[in-house]
């Protein structure tokens, strides 16, 4: 019995050591080249904000942690609705929208290849005969 409540308070202390706490929130947040002039769609909402995410952050700077997030979808670009935490006392977790360029629209291009003749199906084939020795 004593080692079922030894187990229950260990792992109780364990799941302690792994608190966070929201420190900020901003509107708008991203480390890498934005176009003003280009079209962005959400690609994902709420990106790294479940807890197991945001707790597993290994990020020391705000720079990774939008990094971390922005790499697990791709084409993303930058986060809105951002919040930003703070993990075990030391690292850096960022949860937000994820947000990338549109996709132009690309025309497929067809690898059919369309032939209007028919194939020449007169072959004339020589055969010389061989013989071991005579060469």
């Amino acid at each position: 019995m004593k080692a079922i409540w030894v187990y229950l308070i260990m792992g109780i202390l364990l799941t302690s050591c792994t608190t966070y706490n929201e420190v900020g929130r901003l509107n708008v947040l991203s480390d890498r080249q934005v176009d003003a002039n280009a079209k962005y769609q959400r690609l994902t909402t709420g990106s790294g904000s479940t807890k197991k995410e945001i707790r597993k952050s290994e990020a020391l700077t705000i720079q990774q942690a939008i990094d971390q997030v922005l790499d697990q979808v791709p084409g993303g670009a930058y986060l809105t609705n951002v919040k930003i935490y703070v993990v075990k006392g030391d690292c850096i977790a960022v949860a937000g929208d994820v947000w990338g360029k549109v996709a132009e629209k690309q025309t497929p291009v067809s690898t059919k290849t369309v032939c209007n003749s028919k194939p020449d199906t007169n072959y004339q084939v020589e055969i010389d005969s061989f013989q071991s020795g005579t060469r």
